[in-house]
Parts: C-alpha cells; sequence; structure tokens
C-alpha cells in the first residue's frame, strides 16, 4: 500500500470512547499510535504510515507490536437497536497491505478466525501474510477483534488477569473427564455406582459453568454482554466495510466464522460478494438448539481419530514413533492407546520434572491433548512421539504439553509496552460464552437437567467412542446458566423455502470429509439451504479441521480462482489432498511434495503457502482451546 497517496486524517479522529468504557490498556495503546502518528508527520511526511480512507473513520498506524501491519480503530453504536452518539463499541482492526501495484489490488479481503473467540487481530499475526500469498497478494487482508474478544473496547471483564482466566480452564480440565470419574477397572462397579459417579462428576462440571456465568454477570459487563452476538458482529462487518469504502463483502471465515460469513450474508444478502466458508458449522441448529448442534458436530470425528492411527499404522516407525514395526495396523494401534489410558486411570503418573513443572499425568490428560491434536494432522507425529514416551514410562512432555497453560502470563498484568494490542486479561472461555450463549436458544438447555446432561455427554460419546464427547458437553453446557440476553440475534430462515433470500454473488463453502467438529454433513446442509443460486460447495479428502489442516493445491487453486477472477467452482467439485502431509519421513515423497516437486514455480509456491498455512490451524478453529 502506498501512504503517499491517500489523504491524512488529523489525530483527533482516533475514537473517543465514553468514559465508562475507557480500558486503561487501550488508551495507552492509543497514545502509542497517536505518538508514531504525530512523529511521522512532523519529521518524515514522505513515508509516513497513517493510511485512511475518504471519511472513513478508522485512523490507521504500524502496530507498535509489529511494523509490517496496520492498526487502527472504528467506533459503531453498542446498540443497533438504538444506537446513541455516547455509546459506541471501539473495534480494534489490523491489516497487512495489499503487495502489488494500485491499479492490480482487488480491495481487502476479510477474515474472522474463529471461536467464538477468536482473536481477528491476533490471528492476522499468526497467518495473515500466508493468506495474502494465496491471493497473489492483490488483497489488504483485514480482520478485528468481536465485542468481548481482545482488545475491543469495552471489554469482557470476567477475571482480573490473564493469568487467572488461564487458572480457571485449567481447573475445569484438572475435573478430569468422565472416563476417570468413573473409577479404576480393579474396584467392583455396579450400574447405580458408575450412575451415581457419573452424576457426580456432571454436577462438579456444571458447577464451573455457574462460576462462569456468576464471574461475567456483573453490572460493568452489562452493556457488553447483551451486545455480543453474532447479529451485532454481522453488522459491525457492514460498518466496516462502510468505512473501507468497500460495496460488498470478500471475506474467508473459518470454523465459527463461517457461522458469521453465513449471517452476514443472511441479513445482506445483497452485499454478499466473493465469500468462501471453510469449515461450515451448521448455523440453523447452533442458533436453534445448541445440544442438536452438539450431535451433528460429531458426525465426523470418529473417522479423525480412525484416520490417525491408520495413518500411523502405514507410515511406520519411520514416520510414527507409536508405531513400533512396519505391519502394525491402526486397529492394534488404538487397542495400545486405551491401553494406556486404562493404566493411566489405575494408576496416575508421577513426573518430577517437565517444562511446567512437576505434576501427575492422568489419563483426562491424554484425552485432552488426543483431542486438541485432532485439529492438525501436523501435530500427528509429535502426538504419535508423546504416546510412545508415556507407554514407556516418561510422561514429562506429555504432561507438558497437556498444562502448557502454565506456561502462560501469571496473575500480575502484563507490561503494556510488551503487548500493547493483546489485552492481558479476560479469556477465551468468557468471550466464548459471551458469543455462543447470546446466539442460541436457551430453552432446550435451560429445560435440561444434570441428569439430562449426563445422558446427553453419554449419547455423544455411543456416536464418537472417544473423549471429544465429555469435552464437547463440557463446552456446550457452559450456556445452561447463562444470564445475560442480547440485544439482537438472528435465528433465521436459513433456506430458501423458508424465506431466505438470493444472495448478490454465491458463496463458495469447503469441507473437509474428516473433520473432527464441523462435519461434511453441516456443509452439505447450509449449501443446500442457501440453495443452487446464492452457494455451491467444494469438498476435499482429509483430516483436521477446516481446509488448511489438511493441504490441497487443487484446494487452494480453486480458492485463489474464486477470489482473483471470481470463477465458482461448480456443486461437487472435489478436491484430493496432497500426498506425503501425514506422518512425513524418507520414503513417503513428502520432501519433494513439499517443494512441490516438477510442478510449475506458481504452482510450488501456492503450494508451500498452503503448507505453512496448515502450521497456523492452532489460531484457527470451533470449540475449546489452549
Amino acid at each position: 500500500m502506498d501512504p503517499e497517496k491517500l489523504p491524512q486524517q488529523p489525530a483527533a479522529s482516533l475514537p473517543a470512547r465514553h468514559a465508562r468504557t475507557k480500558q486503561a490498556l487501550l488508551v495507552v495503546a492509543a497514545l502509542v499510535l497517536a505518538a508514531i502518528h504525530s512523529a511521522r508527520l512532523c519529521f518524515n511526511t514522505s513515508t509516513t504510515a497513517t493510511l485512511v480512507q475518504p471519511g472513513g473513520g478508522i485512523w490507521w498506524s504500524q502496530c507498535p507490536d509489529d511494523s509490517t501491519t496496520y492498526c487502527g480503530f472504528l467506533n459503531v453504536p453498542r446498540d443497533y437497536t438504538d444506537p446513541k452518539a455516547d455509546d459506541l463499541v471501539s473495534l480494534a482492526l489490523r491489516m497487512i497491505p495489499a503487495t502489488v501495484p494500485p491499479k492490480e489490488r482487488l480491495g481487502y479481503l476479510f477474515t474472522n478466525p474463529g471461536g467464538p473467540g477468536g482473536s481477528g487481530t491476533l490471528a492476522i499475526l499468526h497467518f495473515g501474510t500466508i493468506l495474502s500469498r494465496i491471493v497473489s497478494g492483490r488483497y489488504n487482508i483485514i480482520s478485528w477483534d468481536p465485542r468481548s474478544v481482545n482488545l475491543t473496547s469495552p471489554g469482557l471483564e470476567c477475571f482480573a488477569s490473564e493469568g487467572d482466566a488461564n487458572r480457571f480452564q485449567r481447573d475445569v480440565e484438572h475435573a478430569g473427564l468422565s472416563y476417570e470419574a468413573l473409577g479404576s477397572s480393579a474396584l467392583a462397579s455396579s450400574r447405580n455406582a458408575s450412575l451415581a459417579a457419573g452424576l457426580s462428576w456432571t454436577r462438579r462440571i456444571d458447577a464451573f459453568s455457574r462460576a462462569l456465568d456468576s464471574a461475567c454477570d456483573t453490572p460493568a459487563n452489562q452493556a457488553i454482554l447483551r451486545s455480543s452476538s453474532t447479529a451485532f458482529t454481522a453488522r459491525d462487518m457492514k460498518r466496516i466495510m462502510e468505512a473501507l469504502g468497500e460495496e460488498t463483502l470478500t471475506y474467508w471465515g473459518f470454523s465459527y466464522g463461517t457461522i458469521l460469513g453465513a449471517t452476514f450474508s443472511a441479513m445482506f444478502p445483497e452485499l454478499v460478494g466473493r465469500v468462501v466458508l471453510d469449515g461450515v458449522s451448521d448455523s440453523q441448529t447452533y442458533t436453534n438448539d445448541l445440544l442438536e448442534w452438539g450431535r451433528s458436530g460429531m458426525h465426523d470425528t470418529r473417522k479423525v481419530i480412525e484416520g490417525f492411527f491408520s495413518s500411523c499404522a502405514e507410515s511406520g516407525p519411520r514416520g510414527c514413533a507409536f508405531a513400533p514395526r512396519d505391519n502394525s495396523t491402526g486397529e492394534a494401534l488404538e487397542k495400545r492407546y486405551d491401553a494406556l489410558l486404562e493404566r493411566l486411570r489405575d494408576e496416575p503418573m508421577p513426573v518430577g520434572a517437565s517444562a511446567v513443572g512437576p505434576g501427575v499425568l492422568t489419563a483426562s490428560d491424554v484425552q485432552y491433548t488426543m483431542f486438541h491434536s485432532l485439529y492438525a494432522p501436523k501435530t500427528w507425529p509429535h502426538l504419535a512421539q508423546l504416546l510412545a514416551d508415556t507407554e514407556r514410562g516418561n510422561g514429562s512432555d506429555l504432561f507438558a504439553a497437556a498444562n502448557s497453560a502454565a506456561l502462560s502470563p501469571s496473575r500480575t498484568p502484563s507490561s503494556v509496552k510488551h503487548w500493547p494490542f493483546r489485552r492481558p486479561s479476560g479469556g477465551f472461555s468468557s468471550s466464548t460464552a459471551a458469543i455462543m450463549c447470546s446466539d442460541t436458544d436457551p430453552a432446550a438447555l435451560r429445560n435440561s437437567t444434570v441428569r439430562g446432561v449426563w445422558d446427553y455427554m453419554n449419547e455423544l460419546a455411543r456416536t464418537t467412542r472417544s473423549p471429544t464427547a465429555d469435552i464437547w458437553t463440557i463446552w456446550i453446557t457452559q450456556c445452561r446458566h447463562w444470564s445475560a440476553k442480547a440485544l439482537e440475534v438472528y435465528r433465521g430462515p436459513w433456506t430458501v423455502a423458508d424465506g431466505l433470500k438470493k444472495t448478490n454473488y454465491p458463496i463458495v463453502f469447503f469441507s473437509l470429509d474428516a473433520d473432527p467438529v464441523t462435519p461434511l454433513s453441516a456443509a452439505v446442509k447450509m449449501q443446500q439451504g442457501f440453495g443452487n443460486s446464492s452457494s455451491t460447495l467444494v469438498t476435499q479428502s482429509g483430516f483436521g479441521h477446516c481446509s488448511l489442516a489438511h493441504p490441497s493445491l487443487c484446494t487452494a487453486k480453486t480458492i485463489r480462482s474464486y477470489f482473483l477472477d471470481g470463477t465458482v467452482p461448480a456443486l461437487g467439485t472435489h478436491c484430493d489432498a496432497d500426498d506425503g502431509f501425514l506422518f512425513p519421513h524418507p520414503g513417503n515423497d513428502s520432501a519433494t511434495a513439499a517443494a512441490g516437486g516438477t510442478l510449475s514455480k506458481e504452482d510450488a509456491e501456492l503450494r508451500s503457502a498452503m503448507w505453512e498455512l496448515s502450521e497456523s490451524v492452532h489460531a484457527v478453529g470451533m470449540g475449546p482451546r489452549r
């Protein structure tokens, strides 16, 4: 981007938030930005980094924490149902400028990393430059912190510090999963005893949901709690577009970002430009029945678990440390995994030293680590090594991986000068609840009982045969006790038959055929709901969450062509995953695949970008995160 070709806007256009909503950290960050702005206007006007659109209301400057990106703020009404000039939300934005000459630029590509509760400003740091490479540098890549997230103000203050938020999340995990709650296999048990143990565990988990609501449901938080729905965030996107002078939305949304993208497309169909929804979640059940949404979300989880073990066995010991010999089978490896869980359930492993200090490795630690690894096949070789080490009696690294929150900041807020664009308090769990629990119809959850929650978890467990059922149940049922009521929600229509209007341009839904939390069936349902005149569907073989988890040159070329040329892929287009990505080792051509082999230079560079993007999958997604 050439800053000299853009008009300057005075520092007075910095966000002027209402006094009661000012956050000390944000004020200091703004002062840092103002200082940068003033210094450059006075001393180096030929190279100033201040970037604004005429009349847009966004003041841009190089970000204090990364000078390759640009940060800014935009004031929007806190309450779109009753807007007032002195009742505002200040959206924190971050942008990576296009790299091509001005005449080749195509505008702004919006992105959302998922969650709900993911920080867009931090996601841009993780993978914004890679997205730019995928679209040949022809877009300004932009994202923002949605309401209740990170530096968008007023902030949601459920915890006094980031350390407190992380400790709360660790306490939830340290409560264990139901596998441990049911007791050691060495103990005599009965149906009644198992039920009693299960209900006791459920009550303990349910108490954490009550505690989270109590922590967040304070007078100071009420305004933002009532204003954090996806419907309001969709309206924020529209305001950002208008500020940037964009006539239609160009967007790449991941996971929960597909719910946001679908909501925007349903509310403002006339503003839909080139929109990719990747890792598609079922918006209809998400907004109307969260329990049913949980059921549908687990449809392909078992495929991913089996994919880990079968791919490990196929790779053999050269690529997978958990495969002791070349003739292993996936079924045999999973039996060893189950035996390891049983051993740790019966006798947890003491850990004298690890990267997070001493402790005790439990079966639940292993299950949580497995769950998080399902999102990203790139992590599977490391997971296999952790399992192999633990099986041999060394659980130090697995314990550290399972307790990585211990490496997070202490209870003392971080110095502003080190993280001027990252709020040092809050927590992903509270941001998630503020958005998700606002969006969904609470009736089904509130009518459930502790016994009903236990039965629901077991229902999911029978489907997935994995700890995902426990973890997903814990995540969903945090909305059982949520008190805040959103000022506006969008819960439909979600189908043409029910009144959904035709979009200005066709949406492209992308889905892997084995995604642990957003199954292919959800993408099929959403595409059918929007209809063939408003959307199409591309499927890809592979494991993990969203297309970026298991890279495919075919997918990358399809996405690039859509964003650059407007080429809409035919309904039913299918792409295969690249060879050599799972458990790479000498002999499986992974090195050749990563380098592009005999591909053209353009395709080799595109494939390289997609492989790099797969390493950033931890920055996107749906569900509990560390």
